[in-house]
């Protein structure tokens, strides 16, 4: 019988020595626990769903934070002080850009230094809130989940070798339920082959060979026809192809846009060209432009992301989300990616409880 849930400690410590600068006070702000249950100053509840990103800049020390604050969810901007009247001593509570700032996070409060940044409303916030973004709706959470996914796979791929790590990771997407390591491995023998010099279908035979080497470990159990991997290797095979003669055109737009639809998209269902575009393909063309300083053509990639449409809605995110959203948002593939993410920081860690305000969707 699983142990009832025990309510966390308020404001447990994080660290025994108490810093003196606003950019330790920042790391540990970034340090507290997504979900915990924090009290503010004034007895708030305080949740924090999303932390944000550090602010290099003049302005609030934290962008895009998403924290829940007496179960209401609000997206907006985070500040750090040392002491609480540094707000008003800074002349923030008169400054515009300071608008949008949903926590003061400070040092010392009423009781002294703290190890644990205290957590406070804004002052401003309750006589000008104009510009923040409070009461964000459910789908208005799910879309900056979704947002983090996006970052997510750009992260995954802007590394020095992204180019070798690709036809890895597009193989990967291949390998359903338990396959994804083998596909992985079959990319890593194949990337040794002149593939250039090949064709698909001397491809597709070398890949049926190293398909019967026993260092591979395949899963067929539970694996719908469709997904099982010996149907996979003509795809395979066609992605193979087309990453090796994307490359050797410098991956350049126009080559791709001519090779996807004629090496890959023939032996893939619609389902798996919305997996591989979404997942994969598309993520590292916006790498690509970001490399290259095409900023406009990182932004255009990025709306094809998010209109990417999935044929049938996943039968998982069907039985636990189908209620609350409609047909159109769950065919939606960036939609469904934010709520992947909300199954993975929550429903999958067993933090059911901690996501308190979300709690409708777990019912």
């Amino acid at each position: 019988m699983p142990e009832p849930y025990q309510r966390p400690d308020a404001n447990p410590p994080l660290r025994n020595r108490i810093a003196e600068r606003e950019a330790d006070l920042v790391a540990d702000y970034l340090a507290l626990h997504a979900g915990q249950i924090y009290l503010g100053t004034g007895g708030e509840e305080i949740i924090i769903v999303e932390h944000g990103r550090i602010n290099r800049y003049d302005g609030p020390d934290i962008y895009g934070a998403i924290i829940a604050i007496d179960g209401r969810v609000c997206q907006g901007q985070v500040e750090c002080h040392l002491r609480s009247a540094d707000w008003f001593n800074h002349g923030h509570h008169t400054d515009d850009h300071y608008d949008q700032v949903i926590l003061h996070v400070v040092r010392r409060g009423p009781g002294g230094p703290r190890p644990l940044p205290l957590p406070e409303l804004p002052v401003k916030r309750t006589h000008n809130a104009a510009g923040v973004n409070c009461g964000v709706n459910s789908a208005g959470l799910i879309w900056n989940l979704s947002n983090q996914r996006w970052q997510d796979r750009i992260r995954n791929l802007s590394v020095a070798n992204w180019q070798e790590d690709l036809p890895v990771q597009a193989m990967e997407v291949l390998g359903y339920h338990g396959n994804r390591q083998s596909f992985g491995l079959l990319a890593r023998r194949a990337q040794s082959w002149p593939l250039l010099e090949l064709s698909v279908s001397q491809i597709e035979s070398g890949l049926v060979e190293l398909m019967a080497d026993p260092r591979f470990t395949w899963c067929k159990g539970g694996v719908r026809p469709v997904a099982h991997p010996r149907r996979r290797i003509p795809v395979a095979a066609g992605l193979l192809k087309m990453l090796a003669h994307w490359q050797n055109a410098a991956w350049s737009e126009e080559s791709f846009n001519e090779l996807f639809p004629m090496l890959v998209v023939p032996a893939c269902g619609p389902g798996l060209v919305t997996e591989l575009s979404g997942n994969v393909l598309i993520p590292a063309r916006a790498v690509k432009a970001l490399s290259r300083r095409e900023f406009t053509d990182f932004e255009q990639l990025k709306a094809d992301w998010q209109a990417l449409r999935l044929p049938q809605i996943y039968g998982i995110i069907k039985r636990q989300f189908g209620p609350n959203f409609t047909s159109r948002q769950l065919h939606s593939f960036a939609f469904v990616q934010g709520l992947l993410q909300l199954r993975r920081q929550y429903c999958q860690t067993g933090r059911c409880a901690d996501c308190r305000f979300l709690r409708r969707f777990h019912d």
